[in-house]
């Protein structure tokens, strides 16, 4: 059987093979295989030789016709005798064959100036027929890009390896490409170029005539290292290879059009800018896309940092623009993963390299978790715009002893999840960072730029109330944002943000259970179900006591206030409406008595009527209006389609047009027409799934066991939305009136008790909005600190263009069960 291989596929073969050794040898095994290093007695670590192909041929002819003299033949005479042939060979049958060797280096120094070789024997030997992988025989033809095609522009930048210069080429097809060329032997930058590159310039081209040998080679590897690769890879955020000139020695790229991302990072920094939030994820998740596919293909990248992002578009400072797109580049000394799933060697730079390479110094075997390091260091640097351990020193030892870069507190003025996820990937154990996938997964889950602050709470869940209050002030600026959060329960727990996140928890200690809370004009009434009310200002101070009306049965939710000064009492068998005085006493105006218990209630206010909605079991939905001067005028009824349910939450629109109505242990939302009293639109919880979750945590069976358990509504100039909250922890954004589910997610493992939204001021209450300011000295250390970083940065996270006048900073308040990166009862905001 003869095997024939043409001259591409036995080099591509040949490349490969030598690709492993190499490998082997460097990492596995550097103190014997490291090249260019040499023993205690001068000699190299290893010898790499490369025979002479004529010699070679020779020697097999020669062996050929030695055999050929050595055979013996049979034939059969006349007389049917056999007649044997004997060998013609005589005396000594061992030969002495000389073959000329030469060394890779002077093959790889060959290849690169004029590639011919003299051998003793046989004179000039072209490259290919002595080592054709270092003239690039195995790659496709394509891809070798002659000098005569390249036209060399300006110099755009230098790194370790050289210059990278702009340029011109021209493809087979005849097409001119702009391109980076990335020269890896010295080039003359060319007239105009700083002084600085004239120099490194002169200092290579020095070094390069001192040990061309060494440093040609250095060069070929490098080269071929990132054809390795990139000849293979395909993908939107990998940097294209359009191919490899072999005079000058160069690697011919696709043109980031906006240059390494640490350019444009430091002119943010530069002129006091931040990054948007798209930006911010837009960012992330592209470079985690990148590592993902690159894990893919088992290669571990092992040098992530900006400077080796190139970008194609990104926006400036200041600039209204948030589009991105990001690609990986530099590969030089990316490395395949070896079938036991890891690598060796040490590479990286200091600060973003892993601990288990920096520990060992890469002797020992580590996996592509030591990207998932650095790709929090990556994360950091999008955040603060600097480098990890900027101006710190010893930063190798630190990092081993645990240091991890520090956040100053502007910087942590973004949503928590990034910070969470850049302290997940900081882990000291490989297994505790998350995987590329995973990072995809996380950067683009809608809670990766939403999730503004997220806070444990020390009460047991659900709150008995929640209270959301906006106190900040007229004279703000529209985008300031200031509110407080009142939860009820054994005691009433303030917590008090901005629209960066929590800064302040204080507690009230209240005698009773603090069952409901409501705003009442410029207070807080909390109120239990025998309608004890104590009332608070804003500064937390009690202001005074009250005890409203004998009730014939407990108080089913908080008082509200309707209009100026009628406020609305909801039992369980009974509607009280009452006059309040300015001094807080109250008048009763009416009663009306339900023949059903009334399980939950809604104010609707249009602009010609007042209606009040109670819920009952049996689907029963019970409105009664209310007349001009205040009395009960006449009820009616609806039933939700299913009559075998009890009503569990009704909210309505501010206008008073629409209703939205979910129903214990239920899945749906309805939501009403309030002038038709018909359902215009339904939404089944059950058939939304988080867009965060992977085939891997999909749970199936999480969607058919899902039921309502809270909702809030969000009115916005630009269209309401309803937020619904459910049993496993998911979040549905829907748009109010379709019901159409624009976005979901995951935040807690467990229940999802409560939802509430804390509005900004809008235009009809800028006259009753109150100026407070908190009573205690640390309260007002910790709010004037927020105003302070408020100030500095209100402009620099904003992606998106600033609400339009009169609708104000809203946020979503979620409490739940079983935070799904604390593990912990949790409040998010």
């Amino acid at each position: 059987m003869t095997i024939s291989t043409e001259g591409e596929g036995s080099t591509r073969l040949l490349a490969l093979v030598v690709d492993l050794l190499d490998t082997l040898l460097e990492d596995w095994y550097p103190a014997i295989g490291t090249r260019f290093v040499h023993s205690s007695e001068g000699d190299l670590l290893v010898n790499r030789f490369v025979p002479c192909a004529k010699c070679a041929s020779d020697i097999a002819a020669e062996a050929q016709c030695a055999r050929d003299d050595a055979e013996v033949t049979h034939r059969q005479n006349s007389k049917g005798e056999h007649v044997v042939r004997g060998s013609k060979t005589t005396g000594d049958i061992s030969t002495l064959y000389v073959i000329h060797c030469f060394s890779i280096e002077e093959c790889m120094l060959a290849g690169r100036e004029h590639g011919w070789l003299e051998c003793p024997s046989h004179s000039g030997i072209h490259m290919k027929d002595v080592a054709p992988d270092t003239v690039f025989v195995d790659i496709e033809s394509s891809l070798v890009i002659a000098a005569d095609q390249m036209r060399r522009g300006r110099l755009l930048g230098r790194g370790a390896f050289g210059f990278v210069f702009r340029a011109t080429v021209k493809l087979q097809s005849g097409e001119l490409c702009e391109v980076a060329q990335k020269m890896l032997e010295p080039v003359d930058p060319g007239p105009g170029a700083r002084p600085s590159a004239v120099a490194a310039f002169k200092a290579a081209a020095d070094k390069w005539r001192r040990d061309s040998l060494e440093f040609a080679s250095r060069a070929y590897c490098t080269s071929r290292q990132e054809l390795n690769l990139l000849s293979r890879l395909r993908h939107s955020n990998i940097v294209c290879l359009v191919g490899v000139c072999v005079s000058p020695l160069s690697l011919i790229f696709e043109l980031a059009p906006l240059g390494a991302l640490n350019q444009l990072l430091a002119s943010h920094r530069k002129s006091g800018a931040r990054l948007g939030l798209s930006v911010l994820r837009d960012s992330a998740v592209q470079v985690a896309k990148a590592l993902e596919y690159l894990h893919s293909a088992h290669i571990i990248y092992r040098d992530l940092k900006s400077e080796n992002v190139l970008v194609w578009r990104f926006p400036p400072p200041f600039g209204p623009q948030t589009d991105v797109l990001l690609k990986l580049g530099d590969y030089g000394i990316s490395r395949t993963v070896m079938p036991s799933g890891g690598a060796k060697g040490f590479g990286g730079t200091e600060g973003f390299m892993a601990p288990e390479i920096v520990r060992f110094n890469g002797e020992e075997e580590y996996t592509q978790k030591v990207d998932c390091f650095s790709y929090g260091m990556f994360l950091y640097e999008l955040i603060t715009l600097k480098h990890p351990f900027e101006g710190e020193e010893h930063v190798k030892e630190r990092l081993l002893e645990g240091a991890r870069p520090v956040f100053l507190p502007h910087e942590l003025l973004v949503p928590s999840p990034m910070l969470d996820l850049a302290i997940h990937c900081w882990a000291a154990s490989p297994d505790n960072r998350p995987s590329s996938s995973q990072l995809v997964g996380y950067c683009s889950a809608p809670e990766f730029t939403h999730i503004l602050d997220v806070c444990e709470l020390e009460e047991a869940l659900p709150p008995s109330s929640v209270l959301p209050y906006h106190t900040g002030d007229e004279m703000d600026d529209p985008d300031d944002f200031e509110a407080q959060l009142w939860l009820g329960g054994k005691n009433i727990t303030v917590m008090s943000c901005t629209q960066y996140g929590w800064f302040e928890q204080k507690v009230i200690e209240t005698p009773f259970r603090a069952r409901f809370t409501s705003r009442v004009r410029d207070t807080v009434w909390s109120c239990d179900e025998n309608g004890e009310v104590t009332v608070y200002a804003t500064s937390l101070h009690e202001l005074t006591k009250l005890k409203l009306p004998s009730l014939s049965a407990p108080i089913i939710r908080a008082p509200e206030l309707i209009g100026s000064d009628i406020l609305l009492l909801v039992t369980g068998r009974q509607l009280i409406l009452l006059r309040l005085n300015e001094s807080n006493s109250v008048v009763l105006l009416a009663t009306l008595d339900s023949p059903f218990a009334i399980k939950t209630a809604a104010t609707v206010i249009q602009t010609t009527s007042r209606q009040i909605w109670t819920g009952h079991s049996e689907g029963r939905i019970s409105i009664h209006h209310l007349s001009t001067d205040d009395k009960f005028s006449f009820s009616s009824s609806l039933y939700l389609p299913d009559d075998n349910v009890v009503v569990k939450d009704i909210l309505a629109s501010r206008d008073g047009n629409n209703v939205w109505v979910t129903y214990e242990g239920g899945s749906r939302v309805f939501c009403w027409d309030v002038e038709r009293r018909q359902i215009s639109s339904s939404l089944d919880i059950r058939k939304v799934m988080p867009g965060s979750e992977t085939i891997h945590t999909l749970d199936v069976e999480m969607a058919e066991e899902n039921v309502v358990t809270c909702a809030a509504l969000l009115e916005n100039a630009d269209g309401a939305q309803l937020y619904v909250g459910t049993s496993r922890g998911l979040l549905v954004v829907a748009n109010a009136l379709l019901l159409q589910p624009l976005s979901a997610c995951r935040p807690f493992g467990g229940e999802l008790t409560s939802l509430c939204v804390v509005e900004g001021p809008r235009d009809d209450d800028l006259n009753t909005k109150v100026r407070t300011t908190l009573s205690t000295t640390s309260s007002e250390s910790g709010l004037g600190w927020v105003r302070e970083r408020v100030s500095e940065t209100l402009e620099r996270f904003r992606g998106s263009p600033a609400p339009s006048p009169g609708q104000g900073t809203s946020v979503v308040v979620t409490i739940g069960r079983g935070y799904r990166y604390m593990r912990k009862p949790s409040l998010r905001l």
